[in-house]
């Protein structure tokens, strides 16, 4: 599991459509991904923490801003979603804040 330093070295885009590699996003259909669209985002976000096997794939490809509003919405395995809030707390509260 990958999980980087900081928030600010996620510098992916923040706007306009994103492709991802087939490492990390295989299934059928496109691996392009509207950022303007927040269910695509969720699952942007959600197939790079699931499949990237190197830091260069969460930089590249996350942006911090997105990936803190998409937060609450990712669905995840536990301990993953458990190292990312210990990383950043930032993460927690925007989850807890969205269930409240």
């Amino acid at each position: 599991m990958i999980v980087p330093a900081s928030l600010d070295d996620l510098r992916g885009p923040a706007s306009g459509v994103e492709e991802l590699p087939v490492r990390l996003y295989w299934s059928a259909g496109s691996r392009q991904f509207d950022l303007a669209d927040p269910d695509q985002v969720t699952a942007l976000c959600e197939a790079v923490i699931d499949t990237a096997t190197a830091i260069g794939d969460i930089t590249r490809y996350l942006n911090a801003g997105l990936l803190v509003r998409a937060w609450p919405a990712l669905g995840m395995e536990r301990v993953k979603r458990e190292a990312w809030e210990r990383q950043f707390p930032v993460l927690r509260r925007q989850r807890r804040g969205a269930a409240a």
